[in-house]
């Protein structure tokens, strides 16, 4: 995609970058740019916010490799784009969650939420957040504590 056509296009290749090929979904997300992507499982990729011309995004869409589905999950609070995301599993409690970070909101300002999504097996989705504090360069060397709430409560 570009800033003059956003695309919903899904490619795969194998891991030695060969074999390029585009995937046929039915239903697919609208079209955006400055979106994330994150691979949970072996069989799972999540996407996360991103905008197009018209349109700024807070979805949160499991894409099923076996299936070859895409399905809406959740709305974060907030329309995000040009954000960032990490991902870990807990085999504890068999949970696979990302954490998004930064980012830009649908008004130009630059978000300071983060923002913890856990994603069990069944696509049943959780989300706690919270505002990050705002520091300078002297202050990064202080650690800083940040409190995060279940948005599922509000």
């Amino acid at each position: 995609s570009s800033l003059d056509k956003a695309s919903n296009k899904l490619f795969v290749m194998n891991s030695y970058g060969e074999n390029l090929r585009e995937l046929q979904c039915n239903k697919v997300p609208e079209a955006r740019w400055k979106h994330t992507l994150n691979a949970i499982s072996e069989q799972r990729v999540v996407l996360i916010g991103g905008r197009n011309k018209e349109k700024y995004f807070s979805d949160v869409h499991v894409y099923n490799v076996k299936r070859n589905t895409w399905k809406l999950v959740k709305k974060l609070p907030y329309a995000t784009y040009s954000h960032s995301t990490c991902n870990w599993y807990n085999p504890k409690d068999n949970l696979d969650r990302i954490v998004v970070s930064g980012g830009i909101d649908a008004y130009g300002s630059t978000h300071q939420m983060v923002y913890v999504i856990g994603i069990n097996e069944a696509n049943k989705v959780t989300i706690i957040g919270g505002k990050v504090p705002v520091i300078n360069a002297e202050q990064a060397i202080q650690p800083s504590p940040v409190s995060l709430t279940n948005l599922e409560d509000q």
